[in-house]
């Protein structure tokens, strides 16, 4: 119900009318338009492909200027986190709408709350792979949105407040060092295949400060989880030994000889310990958590606003 929703509200948006959403009695307005941009030649056109928004007509010439690119990307951010609220909102009138949304509303209230949220800390390190975090982080981020808070993301560095460069390039400004008390999962994504001389996780494993951290976090009622070959962090640190997991195809054998219990599964949900395979199954693995944590509609809701399919297996262990 919520995928046929989708179409409609961006096409609202796009309108400024109200929009009627399948399976609900009221209107949702569609507040936020999408903005007509002046032409910027061939670059901005790349953005305009990403961002939404809509070219008004063919590139300049070689001496176009460029002005207030400043401006633009905070109008653009906001339009994002507009269109983000609203598309949320339609997709929670839409669960909220079916029998079947009581039973996860109950258990997400019963836990978390906007002041007790799902405090979710992405542990961050030179060389780290983008999509490893990326996509967790932007299922964790809506769900956020459409729990008023309820879950809570945060990237951490163990060696202080930031800058990170990733593997692909990206710089991500870490805000916050290193505070794993005040964290209920800790997600480690992986890195890019380097040796121990370049940043990433073989690098992050030979310095060992690391690995040391993690293994220092562990107790009672903190989840750690990794995405990827960061696996291979977590068995550094003494975390997989006779502990059912997986990572990434090329990484397999290298995480059995830590003594970890291998499973042919997408994501690998053991309790406390919850591993996935490469790179796009950290968005599984993020959805599996807000299964676990807020119930199985409330996760179809995240999936459907990222319209992403969730494939695979998800191994649990028995009793969970």
């Amino acid at each position: 119900m919520l995928q046929r929703a989708l179409p409609a509200l961006v096409a609202a948006q796009a309108g400024g009318e109200t929009l009627s959403i399948p399976g609900t009695a009221a209107p949702v307005p569609a507040t936020t338009k999408l903005r007509r941009c002046a032409p910027e030649g061939v670059a901005h056109n790349a953005h305009m492909m990403t961002c939404g928004h809509i070219p008004t007509g063919p590139g300049p010439g070689p001496g176009a200027r460029r002005t207030g690119v400043a401006s633009r990307r905070l109008e653009f951010r906001m339009q994002r986190r507009s269109i983000l609220n609203a598309t949320v909102a339609a997709g929670a009138a839409v669960l909220a709408s079916t029998t079947a949304a009581a039973p996860a509303a109950a258990a997400a209230a019963g836990r978390w709350s906007p002041k007790r949220p799902l405090r979710v800390q992405m542990v961050l390190f030179d060389g780290v792979a983008e999509q490893d975090f990326i996509g967790p982080n932007e299922a964790f981020t809506i769900a956020g949105f459409a729990s008023s808070g309820a879950v809570a993301v945060s990237y951490v560095s163990v060696t202080g407040p930031r800058t990170i460069r990733a593997v692909g390039g990206t710089k991500i400004v870490v805000e916050n060092g290193w505070s794993p008390r005040d964290a209920d999962l800790l997600l480690v994504p992986g890195g890019g295949p380097t040796g121990p001389e370049e940043p990433g996780v073989a690098y992050e494993i030979a310095k060992g400060h690391l690995p040391r951290s993690i293994a220092a976090a562990a107790r009672d009622r903190l989840v750690i989880s990794s995405v990827c070959n960061g696996a291979l962090i977590l068995a550094a640190a003494g975390l997989t030994r006779g502990r059912p997991c997986n990572t990434h195809q090329t990484a397999r054998a290298q995480l059995a000889q830590s003594g970890a219990v291998l499973k042919d599964a997408r994501v690998v949900d053991d309790g406390d310990l919850i591993t996935c395979a490469g790179a796009t199954s950290g968005i599984d693995l993020a959805l599996h958590v807000l299964d676990r944590e807020f119930g199985p509609d409330f996760a179809v809701m995240i999936a459907g606003v990222l319209e992403f399919e969730a494939r695979g297996t998800v191994w649990t262990a028995r009793g969970r």
